[in-house]
């Protein structure tokens, strides 16, 4: 997910630990909805370089 957001490992268990982003964690795999992660993005929780790319 790091990679798809561009942010860095850090950065994605900073926005868990801080309740920003919704997760599930089945073992030792964290799982993110899609949904939940857009709306991270829209609101502008974070910024990902994403969007950038595609122009």
């Amino acid at each position: 997910m790091a990679r798809c957001l561009d942010v860095s490992l850090r950065m994605l268990q900073s926005l868990r630990e801080r309740g920003i982003i919704g997760y599930s964690m089945i073992g030792k795999k964290i799982y993110y909805r899609i949904d939940d992660v857009k709306e991270v993005i829209e609101n502008g929780k974070i910024i990902s370089n994403i969007w950038k790319k595609k122009e």
